[in-house]
């Protein structure tokens, strides 16, 4: 028997060990050989299908019409979701239950966007609370940045950020982002400033999320929610980048004006440019950064590096 890859357990006692051994599995995928059969073009000249395959709930509307199934598709599909107990580990997850059984933990999603007066259980306490105290001091303090009254460190107001973060710390962000640059009022709000994302440590990845922005008016954000268990890689990552970022504001601030030097011929004293007598001939190239900047890049990278290794060692030793 042909098992799928990559399909979740089930988790029920009385149930078999995949969902891709259950006869709803299998009956969904006799189905699917009758619906390769069929064309989209057919499909959606049948206005009830269509009308059927519409939902619209609080000002959201969805319309899977285009996509090649019918009624008789996506009844087999709640079929196979009721063999996973789906609603059952919905409702585990709204009411606090442990579901993450990798971590022992809740999964608490739904709490950041549940209403103040929500209750969510978490081992005996109201989390919600705790969620708004956070989300509160979020709003505030974003309010203080847009205006004006939260200033950088040399006194000027913040236009840029740059948000720091890897896999759904940049996605969610980032597609938040996406949705307001639709909304007008959003739009007005923004106006002058500027949103830029870091999705990895890659220096050049850096130096294009970097390039022309003023480390007066720069604000860095980090986004984490990582768990315990990856809590040291992910520490050594965002120090890491918060010390390339350091590093390349640093030469930003350091390093002399730009200038263009021959590589046939060197530049004269207190000129950027090749004598005349070997200019028809001269390459030009960027000159080389300084050493000066070399030692900032190179001393910043190394104390980034250290502060990782104590912190670790703190924790680890701590822990013991």
């Amino acid at each position: 028997m042909t098992v799928a890859q990559g399909v979740p357990d089930v988790s029920c006692d009385d149930a078999p060990a995949l969902i891709s051994t259950t006869d709803a599995w299998k009956d969904l995928a006799s189905h699917k050989q009758e619906i390769d059969k069929t064309h989209l073009r057919d499909l959606i000249e049948d206005q009830k299908r269509c009308e059927a395959l519409t939902v619209e709930y609080n000002g959201v509307y969805c319309d899977y019409a285009r996509q090649r199934v019918t009624e008789e598709t996506m009844s087999k599909l709640y079929e196979l979701a009721d063999e996973a107990n789906l609603r059952g580990k919905i409702n585990a997850m709204f009411s606090g239950e442990h579901i993450n059984s990798t971590e022992d933990r809740a999964v608490l999603h739904v709490a950041t966007r549940a209403p103040r007066n929500k209750v969510i259980n978490v081992d005996g306490k109201n989390i919600v609370p705790d969620v708004w105290d956070v989300l509160d001091k979020i709003k505030d303090f974003t309010e203080k940045v847009r205006n004006g009254e939260w200033l950088g460190h040399t006194g000027k107001p913040l236009t840029s950020v740059v948000a720091i973060g890897i896999g759904g710390s940049f996605l969610g962000p980032l597609f938040v982002h996406t949705a307001l640059r639709t909304c007008g009022e959003a739009a007005d709000g923004a106006r002058g400033r500027q949103l830029r994302f870091l999705a990895n440590v890659d220096p050049v990845d850096v130096a294009r999320s970097l390039n022309g922005l003023d480390p007066e008016t720069t604000l860095v954000v980090v986004v984490s929610k990582v768990s315990f268990y990856f809590f040291f890689l992910h520490l050594f990552i965002y120090v890491w980048a918060i010390g390339l970022i350091w590093s390349c504001f640093v030469v930003y601030r350091r390093s002399p004006p730009r200038r263009r030097c021959s590589t046939r011929a060197p530049c004269a004293s207190g000129s950027s440019r090749p004598s005349a007598r070997r200019r028809s001939r001269s390459t030009w190239s960027p000159c080389p950064p300084t050493s000066s900047s070399c030692r900032s890049l190179a001393s910043v990278s190394l104390f980034s590096f250290i502060l990782v290794i104590l912190v670790i060692l703190v924790i680890v030793r701590t822990g013991n």
